[in-house]
């Protein structure tokens, strides 16, 4: 069973849940599985990770950004979330079970701003707990509600929140109890209960089901939604429930709040609700549009050094036991031999070749910056043609380009009144409608930027986008920019 709580128990099982799962993670070597879902547009894909039962989600994070353990900076686990359900799971959350999570970008900036926010709210609901823990005694017995299996993901209704009406009996069942006195069963509730099965978001497959008597309005099954969710940031004015719809048919017009739930409602969906158009005081007078503007960094003076290399590439894969290739001065084999050898592994543009002779430069690896090698001896190759990646074409000078025309095309007036229109929409900034509709935007831009420099323009080439910037990480100039692309972003 799980049970969603207040901050740092999102993804942490009842007791007897623990000891099951201690069980069977005992049997299988105490590992679980989770799926982290991508999703743009109507693309969708997912990796898999395994990690040791109790895991916390920035051990996740680490085991998502690979490379030795201790290269990942902060800002590195801070610049993307991880979300159940759109809701964000901090990063001191254990994994118990297998989970399928939700991968959302935030950047270094925002993803600070929001651990702090985790540790601040853990840090008050600890505080709160302290004051409030009743004794043993007095201390009621709490049952989790039932785990409600949903697509990928396992959502759970939240707990009442209002007791039971007290029957005469009540006290007098009470006093037995405490005098240890085993009462006489109680007669059956005369409340029938509801399971409402509640559509999320009908792309992505995400319900919910919550338990509501017989009788209960609308806006409690919407009350109960908003207790589910774990940042309190949900209204219940903000969406609406209807009758779940056909596939295509349209969808249907959001029931009344005070509408009686029966058997005829267990099946319902979120829909957005109509907000009021404000009409401009007077048609004369146009208001001067405004949009955010960015400032791109100025570039560093050895950045435009770093330019991709024009001709074909070179590994040097010879020299293992003498670490590297012999580097001369000059063509002929015997022109003045360099002190330093360039490095196995190391990778290089040619310049010129002539015959087995190739006069290169080095681009990454140890060893002489120019030099002529061999490109191999007595029919062993020391060098192999080798196609760079875009991750590795990827230097200080293109990385702040690609920020330059993504914040030349984030800044058009175009895109800024159409984000203009899904805040607006959307005030609160959250719901998987409002992400949807902002990652569809960014897209307009992204997909045209990014193949510029080697990446797809589609959601795929938006992650190698993203990992390729980690090599910059700690560049000042890349993080300003990062700032200057949020503030356009409204993020």
């Amino acid at each position: 069973q799980l049970t969603l709580l207040p901050p740092g128990s999102l993804l942490r099982p009842s007791v007897s849940a623990s000891r099951a799962g201690a069980r069977a993670c005992a049997r299988c070597g105490a590992m679980v599985h989770v799926t982290v879902q991508f999703a743009c547009e109507r693309q969708r894909w997912e990796r898999r990770f395994e990690l040791e039962g109790g895991s916390t989600i920035q051990q996740l994070k680490r085991s998502m950004l690979g490379g030795p353990a201790g290269m990942a900076t902060p800002d590195d686990f801070d610049a993307f979330e991880l979300r159940l359900l759109g809701r964000r799971v901090p990063d001191t959350e254990r994994i118990q079970q297998d989970y399928t999570l939700d991968f959302v970008f935030l950047g270094p900036t925002d993803g600070a701003a929001r651990t702090r926010e985790d540790k601040r709210c853990e840090a008050e609901w600890a505080a709160s707990r302290a004051r409030s823990v009743p004794s043993p005694a007095a201390a009621p017995q709490r049952r989790d509600p039932p785990l409600v299996a949903t697509s990928a993901i396992a959502i759970v209704a939240a707990p009442a929140v209002s007791a039971a009406p007290e029957t005469p009996a009540a006290p007098a069942a009470a006093a037995s109890a405490a005098a240890g006195v085993a009462s006489p069963p109680s007669a059956p509730a005369a409340v029938r209960e509801l399971t409402i099965e509640v559509t999320i978001d009908r792309s992505l497959g995400l319900t919910m089901s919550v338990a509501v008597p017989a009788g209960a309005t609308i806006l409690e099954v919407k009350n109960r939604l908003v207790s589910a969710d774990p940042t309190g940031a949900l209204r219940a004015d903000a969406f609406g429930l209807a009758p779940l719809a056909a596939a295509g048919s349209g969808g249907t017009a959001p029931l009344p709040d005070a509408t009686r739930v029966d058997a005829g409602h267990t099946r319902l969906e979120t829909v957005e609700v109509s907000k009021p158009v404000a009409v401009a005081a007077s048609p004369k007078e146009e208001v001067e549009e405004s949009f955010p503007t960015a400032q791109p960094s100025p570039r560093p003076k050895d950045a435009a050094a770093q330019k991709p290399p024009s001709g074909p590439c070179w590994e040097v894969v010879g020299g293992t036991a003498q670490g590297g290739i012999l580097v001369r001065e000059g063509r002929s084999t015997t022109s003045t031999q360099l002190t330093e050898r360039l490095a196995t592994g190391a990778i290089v543009e040619e310049l010129g070749r002539e015959g087995e002779r190739l006069h290169y430069r080095r681009i990454s690896g140890a060893g002489p910056e120019i030099g002529w090698v061999s490109v191999s001896i007595s029919g062993k190759d020391l060098l192999v043609p080798r196609q760079l990646s875009a991750e590795e074409l990827f230097t200080l000078d293109r990385a702040l380009s690609l920020q330059e025309d993504l914040m030349e095309g984030f800044s058009k007036p175009d895109f800024q009144r159409a984000l203009r229109r899904i805040i607006q929409e959307h005030p609160e900034k959250i719901g998987t409608p409002f992400l949807r509709k902002r990652s569809e935007l960014f897209l307009t831009v992204q997909s045209v930027v990014l193949p510029r420099y080697g990446f797809e323009g589609a959601p795929p080439g938006i992650l190698r986008m993203m990992n390729a910037f980690g090599r910059h990480q700690g560049s000042g100039e890349v993080a300003w920019n990062n700032e200057q692309l949020n503030k356009l972003l409204q993020m």
